[in-house]
């Protein structure tokens, strides 16, 4: 089963640019760990309005597990994460079903 980690930030007002940023880098990291993709986009509806999310998409969850693992070990991805411009608000992991 596939894997999604979702978070969601607060908008910043005028570090659109340094956030994007941050998640370019992010990006590059979390693949080289074995993440299969990493999206980024801006919440237009609900309770998270402005905010932004990111997910983050794994094969399963032995690869998941074993990215976050070597990415916590990672110097230089937590100090990107401590750059984030944002301020963390909200983390989901999710069990995808194969729905065919």
């Amino acid at each position: 089963m596939t894997v999604t980690s979702l978070q969601i930030f607060t908008d910043v007002p005028g570090k659109i640019e340094e956030g994007v940023a941050v998640a370019v880098k992010a990006k590059k990291m979390a693949i080289a760990h074995g993440a299969e993709d990493m999206r980024m986009g801006q919440i237009q509806t609900g309770q998270y309005t402005g905010h932004w999310i990111v997910a983050t998409f794994f094969a399963n969850m032995e690869a998941y597990g074993k990215a976050i693992d070597a990415m916590s070990q990672n110097p230089e991805f937590r100090a990107l994460a401590a750059s984030v411009p944002g301020k963390l608000v909200s983390r989901t992991l999710i069990r995808g079903a194969d729905i065919g």
